[in-house]
């Protein structure tokens, strides 16, 4: 392999092809380069610009409309083409550390080191654990689930 000339970094954790938006999205180690042009000149985003929650990016994908990123310190989301970021993290996800994403129709599942969590189109995240997990008060903060035999979520395929 060689090295390509102003990517971000060259450990690249996982490529998106967004062919609707005609723009392919690298997520490294170090932030997240995308182009437009068949890779002719690349676009970095880090964290001390956008918002970014992290510079070690696992996943990226669009959902919605919106651009997320799997990072190291939870979910970003862009509904600027990666411009700026969100963070949503744990309780809103089953933890911070967001490894893998599936649309999945009307659904975005999220694979964290600590469970899954499920995305709808009204914006509702619900958690799933391989136990339940609850607050002081013993308000339940997610739903077991009997299938899921570990907790630690790597990939997601249907």
């Amino acid at each position: 392999y060689r090295k390509v000339d102003n990517i971000a970094d060259n450990q690249i954790n996982n490529i998106f092809i967004d062919c609707d938006q005609k723009t392919v999205w690298l997520s490294t180690h170090n932030g997240i380069s995308r182009t437009t042009n068949a890779g002719q000149n690349w676009t970095n985003i880090v964290s001390q610009r956008t918002g970014l929650p992290s510079n070690q990016v696992q996943a990226i994908t669009r959902y919605m409309g919106k651009l997320y990123a799997a990072t190291t310190n939870g979910l970003g989301i862009s509904s600027n083409e990666g411009k700026t970021f969100i963070r949503i993290g744990y309780p809103s996800i089953a933890n911070d550390i967001v490894t893998c994403f599936k649309p999945d129709g009307n659904e975005l599942w999220i694979g964290t080191l600590d469970g899954l969590t499920k995305l709808d189109s009204t914006g509702k995240f619900t958690t799933y654990k391989t136990q339940g997990v609850f607050s002081a008060l013993g308000i339940p903060l997610s739903t077991v689930n009997p299938g899921l035999k570990n907790n630690t979520i790597t990939s997601l395929a249907q």
